[in-house]
């Protein structure tokens, strides 16, 4: 039996969490050194992270149905 929280899962969960520190923050954690904060790069962080986690349950069904 294959573990649920593959790579993709683990990646996503922390990418969003990632995105929330982003988000309380106002963008001034997860800035790149020059730039100035903005909370556009906290919902991209976000998108990321929810793609990856529906990755890593397409990838998780798909194991499942072969086994």
């Amino acid at each position: 039996m294959q573990r649920f929280f593959n790579m993709f899962n683990v990646i996503g969960s922390l990418l969003l969490v990632i995105a929330a520190l982003g988000f309380v923050s106002g963008g001034k954690w997860i800035a790149e050194t020059g730039t100035k904060p903005s909370k556009e790069t906290a919902i991209v962080y976000l998108g990321a992270g929810l793609l990856m986690l529906a990755n890593g349950y397409m990838s998780h069904k798909v194991s499942q149905r072969s086994n």
